[in-house]
């Protein structure tokens, strides 16, 4: 049986997460932040067997940004199951269960009146990257976590002059400085796909990222910038682990990295999660050490995520079959059109030349593969010629910063 969870469950899935061995919600144990407990609990779900709670999954909703819009979104969490009901297939009945109501929601009254509400995409960051994709999620590029002697962070600039000076001040009480965080990560954030806009109602906001336990070294900087960090010394080495960092502009991002640069003598390590574009990874690729950050994005609802994408200036149609074996309102040949009014995608009898697998969609439509390299995956079959008007629709680069695993 799968129902949602209430408060009465909260003891036992406090014990599901200490023998599944993970880490305990804050809010399930804090009692001033019983609001946040009630917003998880809302939005998670459990598997039961003989009135025993087996597995549970979480559909969060949040906001993301794709192609400089805000999209929504659901975030798929707390996914596991107790070692004594593995194997049973829990979690796809939970997975299952969790895309059915995202769909359900796409189909309200609410949703037909404001297209834009609709939930689109589902992002998730996996224990198994492979037993996602059996189901649909594909994993997408999210840089690399470097750790590196602090003054080899320092830009090498050619073009633009270096910074002489920087202004910065100590955040002392982190909420006091909320609307100028949501203002530099704005402009960070929405140059980027998938990277989450932290706004209010969101489950991650900056209420949670910057109230860590473990963030305890914190600036903002005049020039358009922030930076949460900790430290640790261990075996004589001193690190300073960076849980949280944006920029607004290219001065934003010189003052943060001269800034750090600068603590050499201070600290004798800098561990940092760079964006997959960031000319510093590239140039420090041998410092590429640690756990690394990945993430996972599916498509939940093919007419939904296709009428919120960006047409730019890009118009055309493409008849595709999809192939969705979780989601049967998914599967099957859609008739994908964009002009001056916007995209549609609906079903058509017509026959498709080309097919593609509903993991070839982020590739595809972010330009992270061409039409072509699908083939190369076996993600795309057919005349994918034809595929050349999606390909990149939504371009950029793709990122979530460690901060935002929710």
């Amino acid at each position: 049986m799968i129902r949602r969870l209430t408060e009465q469950d909260v003891a036992a899935y406090l014990e599901l997460r200490r023998r599944a061995v993970w880490a305990v919600p804050d809010e399930l144990t804090n009692p001033s932040k019983a609001d946040a407990k009630a917003r998880r609990l809302a939005a998670t779900w459990g598997y039961f067997e003989d009135d025993n709670l087996a597995s549970t999954a979480t559909f969060r909703p949040l906001t993301m940004w794709l192609a400089g819009q805000v999209v929504p979104m659901a975030g798929l969490a707390s996914v596991g199951t107790g070692p004594e009901y593995r194997r049973k297939g829990y979690v796809k009945k939970l997975l299952e269960h969790g895309l059915t109501n995202l769909h359900a929601h796409n189909q309200t009254e609410a949703v037909k009146n404001d297209p834009s509400s609709g939930i689109g995409w589902c992002l998730e960051y996996p224990f198994d990257a492979q037993y996602y994709a059996r189901y649909g999620w594909q994993s997408l590029p999210n840089g690399l976590r470097i750790q590196v002697p602090p003054e080899q962070l320092k830009p090498v600039q050619n073009v633009q002059p270096q910074a002489t000076s920087i202004n910065l001040k100590h955040v002392a009480s982190k909420r006091d400085v909320f609307p100028q965080l949501a203002e530099i990560h704005k402009g960070f954030a929405q140059g980027y796909n998938f990277a989450l806009c932290r706004q209010d109602d969101d489950y991650i906001n900056w209420d949670i990222v910057t109230d860590a336990d473990d963030i305890d070294f914190g600036y903002l900087f005049a020039e358009g910038a922030y930076v949460f960090a900790y430290g640790e010394r261990k075996n004589g080495t001193q690190t300073l682990y960076v849980e949280d960092c944006g920029y607004r502009d290219q001065a934003g991002r010189l003052a943060l990295f001269t800034f750090l640069a600068n603590l050499q003598g201070d600290v004798d390590v800098i561990d940092i999660h760079l964006t997959p574009d960031d000319p510093l990874l590239f140039d420090l690729h041998k410092f590429i050490k640690g756990k690394q950050v990945f993430f996972q994005a599916r498509v939940v609802d093919v007419p939904v995520m296709f009428q919120n994408l960006p047409t730019a200036e890009r118009l055309g149609h493409v008849t595709v079959k999809i192939h969705d074996k979780l989601c049967p309102w998914n599967e099957g040949v859609f008739n994908l059109v964009m002009n001056t009014e916007g995209n549609a995608a609906t079903r058509t009898s017509k026959q498709a030349d080309v097919s593609v697998d509903v993991r070839a969609l982020p590739l595809l439509l972010t330009g992270i593969s061409t039409p072509e390299q699908l083939t190369h995956y076996g993600l795309a079959e057919g005349d994918v010629a034809q595929l050349a008007p999606l390909a990149g629709v939504a371009g950029g680069v793709s990122f979530m910063a460690r901060a935002d695993y929710f």
